[in-house]
């Protein structure tokens, strides 16, 4: 299944400061948690810069919305599903695996549910 992450590769911009859609596949399983931690992986050529790029799934011909099941709400075309949100590359060569690291949705609803909030880095550093 076709995957894009929309991000700004090295800074880049698709123009009006609309972001750059790499295309990837799904490398995981989507229903299956990577180390047990709701992750999957994607396989595509992240770039630095793309790090909090949310992640869709695109699907064409006959499928269902989230939630829908009966016929009457099929739909036929094209379609995409927010999976996540990119979050890195796995290694630290940018051509070996080319696997990017993507929190589920599930991650990021319960984060934001949470309402925690931590403290920044740079209240942690000590000037001297």
């Amino acid at each position: 299944m076709d995957v894009f992450v929309l991000g700004y590769p090295r800074g880049l911009t698709g123009g009006g400061k609309f972001p750059i859609w790499k295309r990837g596949s799904i490398a995981t399983e989507p229903d299956i948690d990577v180390d047990d931690l709701p992750l999957m992986f994607v396989d595509t050529a992240t770039r630095e810069g793309m790090s909090g790029a949310p992640v869709f799934a695109s699907e064409n011909g006959t499928w269902w919305p989230e939630g829908k099941s009966g016929t009457h709400d099929m739909v036929f075309g094209l379609g995409r599903r927010f999976l996540g949100v990119y979050s890195g590359r796995i290694g630290d060569d940018a051509f070996l695996a080319q696997l990017a690291m993507v929190w589920k949705e599930r991650a990021i609803i319960e984060i934001i549910e949470g309402q925690n909030t931590g403290i920044s880095s740079f209240s942690l550093v000590q000037i001297a």
